[in-house]
Parts: C-alpha cells; structure tokens; sequence
C-alpha cells in the first residue's frame, strides 16, 4: 500500500498546476482536445482531476499522462460523440455491455475496504454470453 497524503490545499493547488503543465507538453492527445472544446466544464472540473492526481500519488506528470490516456480510450470505447465530454452513462452501453452488468460478473461489493475504498469484484465465468475475440480484448483493455 502507498502511503496515505494528506491532502492539504498547497500540495493540491500546485499539483493541479503541474498536471496542467503537463498536460500541454503531451503531443498527441487529440482525444483530450476533443474533449476539451466539448465540454471545457466537465474536463476542467478539479473534483474529476483530483481522482487522477489521487490515483498517482499527486504526481502532476503521471496524472497528466493517465488523463490523457483515460480520453484515449473513451473515444475507442465510445467514439468521439457528446460522451466524450461528459460522465459515461448507462444509456450510453451497448447492448452486450448492458447484458455483462445485469450477468453479475462484474459487482461493487456492498461493503469498502479497510481504507473506505469501493470494492470492485469480477466473476470470470459467470457471464453466459458469448463474446468475440474483438470485445474480449475490448474489455480487458
């Protein structure tokens, strides 16, 4: 387990400084831009950078570069229509994506972790469905 950081207003202010920073020096993040001129809002918001600089330890760089990343991907996953700039919501899943959720191969678990996280549970197996080679590596990706 990482270290717990407290997070005071200083470290958080100058991390998002530098995830910025570094968000500019990234060359190719056409997914990014699109997102950007869609929804500045939403992909500007410091509550949806933060789960970034969270995930990396408040590491301007790596959160930079796992923001990026995390737009990549969604454009693969959902194209780059209005999703791209916003939360992704359940009317946005395809059919087969709708039918892997209600199978119960995939659970948040009632209950958090020591550390109050979410826990996040996948069966494999236990959905009945078949898949094609495509979307097996769609979802482990």
């Amino acid at each position: 387990l990482a270290p717990e950081i407290e997070e005071k207003e200083e470290l958080i202010e100058s991390s998002l400084k530098e995830m910025e920073e570094e968000i500019q020096k990234i060359k190719k993040k056409s997914a990014y831009d699109k997102a950007l001129k869609m929804n500045p809002s939403h992909v500007g918001d410091r509550h949806f950078r933060l789960q970034f600089l969270r995930c990396e330890s408040f590491k301007g760089k790596n959160a930079a570069k796992r923001l990026v990343f995390h737009f990549k991907k969604k454009e693969m996953l959902f194209g780059d229509g209005d999703v791209l700039g916003r939360e992704v919501r359940l009317s946005d899943l395809s059919p087969l994506d709708l039918a892997m959720l209600q199978s119960g191969a995939m659970q948040v678990l009632p209950t958090r972790d020591v550390s109050g996280r979410s826990v996040f549970c996948y069966i494999p197996g236990n959905f009945q469905g078949k898949l094609n080679a495509m979307q097996v590596v769609s979802i482990q990706n």
